[in-house]
């Protein structure tokens, strides 16, 4: 918005910041309805006052994404039938011979970033409800038979959450298939990266048919309440770079305090 300063900075690192801070006056913070929700619930376990300002409602909306490679994609469905979240359950860290790939692609490397960042954080949330099949599970299902394990698989196949070039999509189309096979990436954010670039036209958007939806709101670190102005101007910032206007659907993810315990638990995982 007009005269704010603005700063990029993980949302995780945000939200730690904030979670322990004493005076934190004169900034708005956009980013996924989640992590103002995992402030403040953190902050009341700790018996910290509240900092937080009531969140907007949701100004724009944009699915998670998978950015696939268009040979891998073809190979993936005829082994997975489709692209989702279970397909990459049953494909990470496998060779690509036995999913349907050339033995020169090597292995199935997915890509997604750490569960600091939204789209990791999404990624991982995804994944946990296809595991446990319902997108409503609780931390307590974390100790169900296979869960942990199963997940793990995935996560360790992962070989860098945080690579030279960037976001694992970033790094995608800087190192090509020799990289990752397929990354997440909000899907605002996958086309703002891959149209226009020189991989644009072998590179696959798409949204699995399980959908996980990041809903972007804005909210005062001082208490304050946001004016409607800025939420207007922000909205049509967003919505300008591909993001979608809110509806009444569900978002298709845990509740927050759920996505704070899978965090925490995303360290044993790797």
């Amino acid at each position: 918005a007009q005269g704010w300063d603005t700063r990029i900075e993980v949302a995780g690192r945000t939200a730690d910041r904030l979670t322990t801070a004493t005076d934190a006056s004169g900034e708005l913070w956009l980013v996924d309805a989640a992590w103002p929700a995992m402030v403040a619930d953190e902050r009341a376990r700790q018996s910290r006052p509240d900092l937080l300002g009531n969140p907007s409602e949701p100004l724009a909306r944009s699915p998670l994404t998978l950015v696939v490679w268009t040979d891998r994609a073809d190979a993936l469905r005829s082994s997975c039938g489709e692209l989702g979240w279970a397909c990459i359950i049953e494909t990470a860290g496998r060779d690509w011979p036995v999913v349907g790939g050339a033995a020169s692609w090597g292995r199935v490397v997915p890509g997604h970033g750490p569960a600091d960042t939204t789209a990791g954080l999404v990624t991982l949330s995804a994944l946990a409800g296809e595991l446990l099949g319902t997108t409503e599970f609780a931390s307590n299902d974390f100790g169900a038979p296979g869960f942990r394990s199963e997940l793990s698989v995935v996560e360790r196949a992962v070989p860098d959450f945080t690579p030279s070039s960037g976001t694992p999509l970033e790094h995608m189309l800087v190192f090509g298939p020799a990289s990752y096979s397929f990354a997440t990436e909000v899907e605002a954010v996958a086309r703002s990266v891959v149209e226009g670039s020189r991989d644009a036209g072998r590179l696959e958007i798409s949204v699995p048919d399980q959908r996980a939806v990041v809903d972007v709101v804005v909210v005062s670190t001082n208490g304050a309440a946001v004016s409607g102005s800025v939420v207007d101007e922000l909205t049509a910032v967003l919505v300008g770079q591909g993001w979608q206007d809110p509806d009444e659907s569900g978002n298709g993810r845990p509740a927050p305090g759920v996505a704070a315990a899978l965090r925490s638990l995303w360290p044993e995982l790797t």
